[in-house]
């Protein structure tokens, strides 16, 4: 694994670690991945999650667990299951004192992610890649988890710190024109267009086709 975070010009988006495609990295029905390492984890709860609008109506499933170890005081686990050309709600983390580490443990697709000080980026998220991806999100990014249509699903596993609680994140509805208020770093506090940025134009288009290969890739140094 390899410690690395994307350059000065993306400072809030952070690739944390990437995970090889050995079996023991995606024992993720029994583990969790952590700061390099599985961590033995149980089941908590299963949702049921219906995201819809006047053209269409899609569900998906998040399932909650509890780490078995002493990781328990850093956070707890949520997994995201997502059938063949679908997608999460859109989400924008509200708070200054949560964050989340997700990756890919079955299937394939991206993270579309959007945030004032670096724009609009997908980042392609797969065990089976040669490097798959660990990202760190955290206030004011907005968000979403999209499924390729070339997978029967795509699963996530994601690491909230801490607990999460509902008051951490703003559901976006879809073609929603603006994010919630976002306070920048120097305190500057503003609505910021999802429009104007492409934010929606990329959503559709991985919808639509499964799969956008012409935009650019979040490219990053080292191995």
């Amino acid at each position: 694994m390899n410690n690395e975070t994307i350059s000065a010009e993306t400072p809030r988006l952070k690739i944390i670690e990437y995970c090889s495609n050995l079996q023991e990295n995606y024992r993720w029905q029994e583990e969790a991945w952590f700061d390099g390492q599985p961590h033995p984890i149980e089941p908590v709860d299963i949702i049921d999650i219906t995201r819809s609008n006047e053209q269409y109506e899609e569900k998906y499933t998040i399932e909650t667990a509890v780490f078995q170890d002493e990781t328990a005081r850093k956070g707890t686990v949520t997994k995201w299951y997502l059938d063949q050309g679908t997608a999460s709600n859109v989400v924008m983390i509200s708070s200054h004192d949560f964050g989340l580490r997700t990756r890919a443990v079955e299937g394939k697709g991206w993270i579309l992610v959007y945030h004032p000080q670096f724009g609009v980026h997908q980042i392609e998220v797969g065990p089976d890649l040669e490097k798959n991806p660990v990202v760190e999100l955290g206030y004011g990014h907005v968000f979403c988890f999209i499924a390729s249509s070339d997978c029967k699903r795509l699963v996530l596993e994601g690491i909230d710190m801490p607990d999460f609680q509902k008051e951490y994140e703003v559901v976006i509805e879809d073609n929603e024109s603006h994010t919630p208020k976002i306070v920048l770093s120097d305190g500057y506090a503003a609505l910021f267009s999802l429009e104007s940025v492409g934010f929606w134009d990329k959503f559709d288009q991985f919808l639509k086709r499964g799969r956008y290969d012409q935009s650019p890739r979040i490219e990053m140094d080292g191995p």
